[in-house]
């Protein structure tokens, strides 16, 4: 299932949830890096990069999409 955390002009985050797994994505449109809010709380796994990012708002490359996980 599919649900909307945050939205703007340039952004949007959602989370995918199912039997027992959860995936946050925050995706920017945007031309300039931008933070995109509405996340949880807590250090996430950014899962193409592995970098760890810490929510409930993260910041967002211009024109890029992160891949968050548990």
């Amino acid at each position: 299932m599919r649900a909307t955390l945050s939205v703007s002009d340039d952004t949007w985050a959602y989370s995918m949830t199912t039997e027992g797994d959860v995936v946050w994505v925050a995706i920017n449109r945007g031309d300039a890096d931008l933070p995109v809010s509405g996340l949880p709380a807590g250090t996430f796994t950014e899962a193409l990069s592995g970098q760890s990012v810490t929510g409930p708002q993260v910041t967002v490359p211009a024109r890029s999409t992160l891949v968050l996980t548990r």
